[in-house]
């Protein structure tokens, strides 16, 4: 007989350290063989994160900082002497998260 997820209709199992949508997502790629990659690396919470989750949040951040900058550039409106393609050289610097 096969068990039921702790995450299954009518459950309460919720934990926020060890039984969480994380745990979810992981133990859900696991059981997709078409999720390759993920599907191999959803076995250690620490491992998926690095290798999926990390490099992602990085890339938001470096497009968070350039709208940043570039609202910063509209709001100075050319008081500042800034421009668009400076502020998208000096997002091109490697931001490090």
């Amino acid at each position: 007989m096969a068990s039921r997820p702790p995450w299954s209709e009518g459950t309460a199992a919720y934990d926020e350290t060890s039984l969480n949508c994380l745990d979810f997502v992981l133990s859900f790629l696991a059981s997709v063989p078409e999720a390759g990659e993920a599907a191999a690396q959803a076995k250690d919470k620490v491992e998926f994160c690095r290798r999926f989750v990390l490099p992602a949040t990085r890339t938001a951040a470096r497009y968070i900082c350039l709208r940043r900058k570039l609202l910063d550039l509209q709001g100075e409106e050319g008081g500042g002497g800034g421009t668009v393609s400076g502020a998208l050289e000096s997002s091109a610097d490697k931001t490090v998260i």
